[in-house]
């Protein structure tokens, strides 16, 4: 049977049958009353007490309509649970809707994780305040007077620990201040610091052919255990019993083959925390800094076939305090580097493997140089396993970091170290790599912490050492000239970028030689980043000389004007493409704090304009932080 044009047409019938219709009233509109609660608050899931839903029929007819109810033929309404700022909610009903309107007040949640906040008087009047367990919460909608929120830890306390910082909920911001423009939920939580303990000293040992990290410290009065725990992620390994001496202090005494049982922990840096023993909640350990310690973080211990290291993590916002770690690694080989100066300076690594399956046959350590990969440096394990690789200097380019790899073939010419790219291990060196005087940037915040050298006559400085990671570097870099700093300067009623420096007076035995070959080897140009222009002359990029001065032996500055075309608006901002040949930069390329560390904030004003040395952010290039030296440009101030 099928229904066309108001008919039922029936076919292939044979016998008498009986054919039953049921008609379905059209539903033409929806109507929704007697709501009894219409102000709610974030979080809140609707209340549907007294609400009455009737539907009006095509023939004028009405009926109340039920809640829908898993299969039930009745009403929906949503939301069911209100996010905040909500103003009506909606009925639905065979294709028809009603709206009842509502007020949602947004939710703040203050929650102090344990702690007290001294006054909360603040809050104690605002609508549907509750303090409950150490958390506060309230609402607000459309306020009158601004509601300040706490910013730091004044008045805050929870015994043990120190305040660190709010933390907020994804959405929530972070917001200081509810005016009557603020909207939204406002979710902030205390994050706290264990502070049971006192740190005093940090060092790897070994007892009893055992390896150990050991701890010491002192209990603040009325704590009397803490538990030391190595974290890596959702990795913990902890040691619960560490009590109190006689005179308050204690000696936490770790074992370290709790790590080197687990084959997963291998090269993982375990950060070293102290925690109470009743609170498993890690993220409010007190992480251990090389600065909260005496500590040599360069120390390491082998027992058996594992190394076991400290790690003194300074990457990123860290680079000023760093996390002491601490982790293990297999030991299957070592070695220490040899280096020469000279005319033809040298480097070599020379030292042992420990499988004899490995004895008769092959090293090699790669270079992996940003942008390329440089040919291996090879030599043949001696029969005692015993090894000597000198690294090809030829083949590096100044001002560039190489990581080195290493892959180690067994007498049969099987790979057993490094079928796939393998760090060579900082680790595996038996005598420690000195820590450098002067630790310069070369990757945004990674530094060359620690490192030897072979210097060519030239002047050509060959550093090979580590930074924070499990790995060894090497880079070159031209030292018979070193840049000091770098100002602005009005010369000749130009704005000039002066940059001062030294040079060495073996190489350059008279001032002139020393002007010669600066002034022949320093060119550049200037480019407006903001409107596209070229400050020097001709096309982009073109190089020009720049203005070598060596006033006494040994020092010299470069004077680069930046408006050569008078083409600076209040707009520009600037920075300089440089071809610097006797630092060994053969092409031009942008000038970075890497080669100069310029006066950030040094101003020189020349006419209308106001020029500034000053970082990419401030001028808001947040993705050029990679030590780009830029100059912003102003309107000057008039009086």
């Amino acid at each position: 049977a099928s229904l066309r044009n108001g008919y039922y047409t029936v076919s292939s019938i044979d016998e008498d049958v009986a054919i039953t219709v049921t008609v379905k009233k059209q539903v033409s509109s929806i109507s929704a009353t007697g709501l009894t609660k219409t102000t709610y608050v974030a979080n809140d899931s609707v209340d549907l007490t007294g609400l009455v839903v009737t539907a009006t029929y095509a023939d004028t007819s009405t009926d109340v309509i039920p809640l829908k109810e898993g299969t039930a033929d009745g009403y929906t309404v949503s939301p069911s649970k209100f996010l905040g700022g909500e103003t009506e909610i909606t009925i639905s009903y065979q294709g028809q809707t009603t709206t009842v309107p509502v007020t949602v007040e947004y939710l703040v949640t203050i929650d102090l994780k344990g702690g007290t906040l001294a006054d909360t008087s603040a809050y104690e009047s605002l609508n549907n305040y509750k303090n409950e367990d150490g958390v506060i919460t309230f609402s607000y909608l459309n306020v009158e007077e601004n509601i300040s929120l706490p910013t730091d830890g004044t008045g805050l306390t929870r015994t043990g620990y120190k305040f660190t910082s709010w933390s907020y909920a994804s959405g929530s911001g972070s917001v200081v201040t509810i005016t009557p423009e603020t909207t939204g939920n406002i979710t902030m939580k205390a994050g706290w610091a264990y502070a049971g303990v006192t740190l005093s000293t940090a060092e790897l040992k070994t007892e009893s052919e055992k390896p150990y990290l050991v701890v010491t410290g002192e209990f603040v009065e009325g704590v009397t255990s803490v538990a030391l725990n190595l974290v890596d992620g959702t990795n913990v390994v902890s040691f619960d019993n560490v009590t109190k001496g006689m005179d308050n202090t204690f000696e936490a005494k770790f074992d370290l083959t709790k790590i080197s049982a687990q084959s997963s922990l291998r090269d993982r840096w375990m950060t070293i925390c102290f925690s109470d023993p009743d609170n498993k909640d890690l993220t409010e350990a007190l992480i251990v800094h090389t600065n909260d310690v005496e500590v040599d973080p360069d120390q390491k211990v082998m027992v058996g076939k594992y190394n076991y290291l400290f790690k003194s993590d300074n990457s990123g916002s860290q680079l000023l305090d760093p996390v002491l770690k601490v982790y293990y690694n297999d030991a299957q080989y070592s070695f220490k580097i040899e280096t020469t100066d000279g005319a033809e300076p040298s480097i070599k690594f020379v030292g042992q493997v420990f499988d004899e399956s490995w004895y008769g046959g092959e090293i090699e350590i790669s270079w992996w140089f940003t942008g390329s990969n440089d040919p291996d440096d090879k030599a043949t394990i001696g029969a005692d396993g015993s090894f000597s690789v000198t690294v090809d200097l030829s083949k590096v380019s100044p001002n560039v970091i190489g990581y080195a790899h290493v892959k180690i073939k067994d007498k049969d010419g099987n790979v057993v170290v490094g079928a796939t790219e393998t760090n060579l291990a900082s680790s595996a060196c038996s005598e420690p790599i000195p820590v450098l005087e002067d630790q310069f940037v070369f990757d945004g915040n990674n530094k060359m912490l620690n490192a030897v050298t072979a210097t060519r006559s030239d002047g050509m400085v060959y550093y090979v050492g580590n930074s924070f990671w499990d790995g060894i570097l090497l880079y070159a870099r031209n030292e018979a000239v070193v840049f000091t700093g770098a100002t602005l300067e009005n010369v000749s009623d130009k704005a000039t970028l002066v940059l001062s420096g030294t040079y060495g007076t073996t190489l350059y035995t008279t001032t002139d030689a020393a002007q010669a070959a600066i002034a022949t080897n320093f060119k550049y140009s200037v480019q407006d980043h903001e409107n596209g222009w070229q400050y020097t002359t001709g096309g982009e990029h073109e190089l020009v000389d720049a203005t070598v001065v060596v006033s006494e032996a040994g020092k010299f500055t470069v004077q680069m004007t930046l408006d050569a075309n008078s083409a600076a608006n209040s707009s520009s901002k600037l920075y300089l493409h440089v071809q610097i040949g006797v630092f060994g930069a053969e092409e031009a390329s942008n000038f970075t704090t890497s080669t100069v560390t310029p006066t950030i904030g040094s101003t020189v004003t020349v006419g209308e304009l106001t020029y500034t040395i000053a970082t990419p952010a401030s001028l808001g290039y947040t993705g050029w932080e990679g030590g780009l030296l830029m100059i912003g440009v102003t309107a000057a101030a008039t009086d």
